[in-house]
């Protein structure tokens, strides 16, 4: 019975929302692609190719989580896309 649970409770698919985001190319980082969320530009290292246009404005779920790495172009706050699409 309890395998069970965990077997249903594991098959659940996560709901994510979208927000309406802007792509930039000047995000502070080495690679400089991130993200416009509410007027403030957080980078991004796994934003898809197709997606990578200065200006385009997509709805994306996603997370923020901090970088932890130490060189002249890391550290603070970046976004991992979820999921990304056009608006």
């Amino acid at each position: 019975l309890i395998l069970m649970v965990l077997t249903i409770g594991c098959k659940r698919e996560k709901k994510l929302n979208c927000t309406s985001v802007t792509i930039t190319n000047t995000a502070p980082t080495c690679a400089g692609w991130g993200i416009i969320v509410n007027g403030q530009k957080y980078p991004s290292l796994n934003i898809p190719d197709q997606f990578k246009q200065n200006g385009l404005n997509v709805c994306t779920a996603f997370e923020y989580y901090e970088d932890l790495r130490l060189c002249a172009c890391c550290g603070g706050t970046y976004i991992e896309i979820l999921s990304m699409q056009i608006n």
